[in-house]
């Protein structure tokens, strides 16, 4: 075998090879660079979730609040009402009384 054929068989040995272990790097650099990608992304959504979490028990909390007044207000309202209510009917049993004693003596 001459030089030229060594070295042509040792060539095409060597740079596939070396085109592999090249390959294999950028393989893990890729890697590395997108699970570092992933983990940002991952605490990102984190973030995301307790700020949204946050955010509900905020409005939640409100709501709360709102309605708690908004109830007192109806309770004082209902109060008004039955007033007027229990007004109307002293009024229509004094009216009654006055009819019966009136016209059915």
């Amino acid at each position: 075998m001459t030089d030229l054929q060594i070295l042509t068989i040792v060539l095409a040995i060597v740079l596939p090879l070396t085109g592999v272990i090249y390959a294999s790097s950028r393989v893990g650099d890729m890697s590395k660079a997108l699970g570092g990608r992933i983990d940002d992304t991952n605490r990102r959504i984190d973030d995301l979730n307790t700020s949204l979490s946050r955010r509900i028990d905020d409005t939640r909390d409100s709501l709360r609040v709102e309605i708690r007044g908004e109830a007192a207000t109806l309770r004082a309202e209902m109060e008004v009402l039955r007033e007027h209510i229990d007004a109307g009917f002293t009024r229509l049993e004094a009216a009654l009384k006055a009819h019966e004693l009136e016209h059915h003596k």
